[in-house]
């Protein structure tokens, strides 16, 4: 799992969603902000892409551990928030990690 340190809080996840630029993949839309500190990420998953919490966490871990795993994070600063599509569910952790490493890094 990704630190705390290094993940959106919600006033900053308001503020990354209405100033980033979109990017899409086939299991998430990508919005980036320029931050001013570090790097940070976010993950919204929503109760139509997956009904149970158990799921949606189990969404969440896979994409913030992709994250991690593919450290150093970016050199300029940014806020980048992973809105997941459906079946981004169904989506082996691999494919996720590949997804994630094409528009972070």
């Amino acid at each position: 799992m990704l630190p705390r340190s290094k993940r959106i809080s919600t006033k900053q996840f308001v503020g990354a969603i209405k100033e980033g630029e979109v990017l899409h993949t086939p299991f998430f839309m990508v919005r980036c902000a320029k931050s001013d500190t570090t790097s940070r990420f976010g993950v919204s998953v929503s109760k139509k892409i997956a009904k149970t919490a158990v799921l949606r966490n189990l969404i969440k871990r896979r994409v913030y551990s992709a994250v991690k795993e593919l450290s150093p994070l970016p050199s300029p600063a940014k806020k980048i928030i992973f809105i997941m599509k459906s079946g981004s569910d169904k989506a082996v952790y691999a494919e996720l990690k590949e997804e994630v490493q094409k528009i972070v890094f």
